[in-house]
């Protein structure tokens, strides 16, 4: 008996091992990724924003312009190799909107306004809005856009920004291989009419239950129709109803592009299927208080498809478990055969 308390000790303890092995091995090669994304690139430039005469804050660093109608006027940005290789940049003139993560962007070659009264950015630009650059080692080229302003006075602003990009070589750290980037966004504001443009917002109709990156939440659009940006937006959003508690969330510090989307998202992990109603109250820099309340349901086809979305993200780790613990049972059965087996020949 004591000798197969120790053998079953000792399968226990090879289990145990298994069990710190994978997940020892997830921890490294997080630890390797983020140390190989740190290592300094082998190329690098920089990019700097010769500010013109119609610049209304001279203090900043990108274009800040007072235009006239129809008025022509080319942008100069300088671009600068500081590395010691041959560097290839690529340059792009892109109007702004609002990423999923409440962030204002530039990084999308096509972006249409949303329920604009004037241009967009992209439209004023003569010529191409996508140049190409190979910059040899400490050398620097200037690059031009060229637009020309509405006929008209417009309100607000019109918002956008070159994009400069290029890669900087490679990471490399046994298996793994990175591509390191180096983006540049140098922000490109218009102002006409100085009349001042209130903020004010709607909630779009889609809202309900979604997944993003494999986790379940809330999913609503907010839609800015007017042309001025909106920052240091607080979100606080209250899911009422009368079978389920729904925790309160907040978001701070968003933002959105004038004449813009943006579809936000809230983390829940349990979203039954029922009936709902959102109240959410946002509020702004400049003194933009807004609410709205509104109705939705969760069907049970929705909550089976947040709930595999669920499953599949956390399948490594399900997998890893299922494995140990059929190896377990496997060697647990294997040892009591062998035992019986001892027996049978001793008598």
């Amino acid at each position: 008996m004591k000798k197969i308390t120790k053998v079953m000790q000792t399968i226990i303890l090879i289990v145990i091992s298994c069990f710190l092995l994978a997940d020892s091995g997830s921890v490294i090669l997080a630890a390797e990724n983020k140390q190989s994304t740190t290592q300094q690139p082998s190329r690098s430039f920089t990019v700097k924003a010769i500010i013109p005469d119609n610049q209304i804050n001279k203090q900043l660093t990108y274009y800040d312009l007072q235009t006239k109608p129809n008025q022509k006027q080319t942008l100069k940005l300088l671009v600068t190799n500081l590395g010691t290789k041959k560097l290839k940049v690529t340059v792009r003139i892109n109007n702004a909107y609002t990423s999923q993560n409440g962030v204002i962007s530039y990084d999308k070659p096509y972006v249409k306004l949303y329920q604009a009264q004037q241009p967009a950015l992209s439209d004023l630009v003569i010529g191409t809005r996508y140049k190409k650059l190979t910059l040899a080692p400490q050398h620097s080229q200037i690059v031009k856009f060229t637009y020309r302003a509405p006929k008209k006075q417009f309100k607000g602003i019109m918002l956008g920004g070159i994009t400069a990009s290029a890669g900087v070589g490679t990471s490399d750290n046994k298996n793994l291989t990175i591509q390191n980037r180096i983006r540049y966004v140098t922000g490109v504001v218009l102002h006409s009419d100085a009349s001042p443009v209130k903020p004010h917002l709607t909630l779009g109709p889609r809202i309900g239950a979604q997944s993003r990156s494999m986790q379940p939440g809330l999913g609503f659009e907010l839609q800015n129709a007017q042309p001025v940006n909106i920052s240091q937006m607080q979100l606080h959003v209250r899911v009422a109803s009368n079978k389920h508690h729904v925790p309160v969330r907040k978001i701070n510090n968003a933002q959105m592009a004038p004449n813009s989307t943006w579809d936000a998202f809230v983390p829940y992990k349990n979203l039954a299927a029922g009936s709902y109603v959102l109240h959410l109250q946002v509020k702004a820099k400049g003194g933009l208080e807004q609410e709205f309340t509104r109705k939705f349901t969760i069907t049970k086809d929705q909550q089976n498809q947040l709930n595999k979305n669920q499953h599949s993200r956390n399948w490594p780790i399900v997998t890893w478990i299922v494995l140990i613990i059929v190896l377990g049972v496997i060697l647990v059965i294997g040892y009591l055969l062998w035992v019986y087996m001892q027996g049978r020949k001793r008598h």
